[in-house]
């Protein structure tokens, strides 16, 4: 668009002297004329461009983001004390009614409502998650630098366990734990989180497995 702009600028300045003006012998007006014809050309062409790629190429749509996950929960204020005990999160915040919280977990926030505030939100009722149930199909993961110690930790806290540490194929570490309310939760950990131990722990601990 500069582009163009500049040859519009050049070419009126230079159209100001149409050769029919000329004085006979008038070599360089002539040449400037031969200028004139061909920025106004290219004009032309600049703006035959610019109109094409501005209609031909159509906008993107805004790619969704992220935002929430929400557990419709009996009792916010207890499974907002659960996580911070379990897995170590900090509330952000809770509303003086108890009926909906936050878990200061990064750009994607994790919330808990209360269950009363599905039956408002979803006309046709929902089905709530109990622990005496089996897992629903969908889970919470959390990457561990230390899966070991976050398991322990998670099991102490209240959580229970469902499946202890076990590496896959590709290296990767997972254990599952349900919550309080029965909702499934992944640990996870890639070999390059893994806790990093001096030469004098691993002898430590070279020993302790012999002797065992």
């Amino acid at each position: 668009a500069a582009v163009a702009f500049a040859c519009s600028v050049a070419s009126d300045a230079l159209g100001r002297f149409p050769p029919t003006h000329f004085p006979k012998g008038g070599r360089a007006l002539r040449a400037l004329h031969r200028v004139h014809s061909s920025i106004r050309a290219a004009q032309v062409l600049l703006l035959a461009l610019l109109f094409g790629i501005c209609t031909s190429t159509p906008r993107r749509p805004m790619a969704l983001k992220l935002g929430y996950t929400i557990l419709y929960v009996p009792d916010v204020r207890a499974a907002v004390a659960f996580y911070e005990r379990a897995f170590g999160l900090a509330s952000r915040f809770v509303t003086d009614e108890g009926d909906y919280g936050e878990m200061d977990t990064g750009n994607t926030t994790l919330a808990f409502a209360a269950e009363g505030l599905a039956d408002s939100n979803l006309s046709g009722g929902f089905e709530p998650v109990r622990a005496q149930d089996k897992p629903k199909g969908f889970e919470l993961a959390f990457g561990c630098n230390d899966i070991a110690a976050d398991l322990a930790r998670a099991v102490e806290g209240g959580a229970t366990l469902l499946e202890d540490v076990r590496e896959k194929s590709w290296g990767q570490k997972v254990a599952y734990v349900r919550d309080e309310n029965g909702f499934l939760i992944e640990l996870y950990q890639w070999p390059s989180q893994a806790p990093k131990t001096d030469e004098a722990t691993e002898q430590a601990q070279a020993v302790q497995k012999e002797a065992s």
